[in-house]
């Protein structure tokens, strides 16, 4: 068995957090792997020096939804007439 380390970026590509897997092959490291980064932007898997791979994961729901509610509030700021 193989101990990976699987590296968790934020939303700014910037490394925020890193976990040990033990799998027994680099499959199951890939596999297992986005589960452990769930709420991040992406996920790579090393083995020692050597690079297995990078999963980007989806936008989580609530990020997604405030994205989106914070692009309406703008919007509406936009397009109000000014009071003057």
């Amino acid at each position: 068995m193989a101990a990976y380390r699987v590296f968790m970026f934020g939303n700014d590509d910037h490394i925020v957090r890193a976990e040990r897997l033990d799998c027994l092959t680099d499959r199951e490291a890939m596999t297992r792997a986005p589960d452990i980064g769930d709420g991040h932007k992406a996920v790579e898997v090393w083995d020692l020096a050597r690079f297995v791979g990078r999963v980007d994961l989806p936008i989580p729901v609530k990020t997604r939804e405030r994205f989106h509610n914070s692009s309406i509030r703008q919007a509406d700021r936009t397009d109000a007439p000014s009071a003057r």
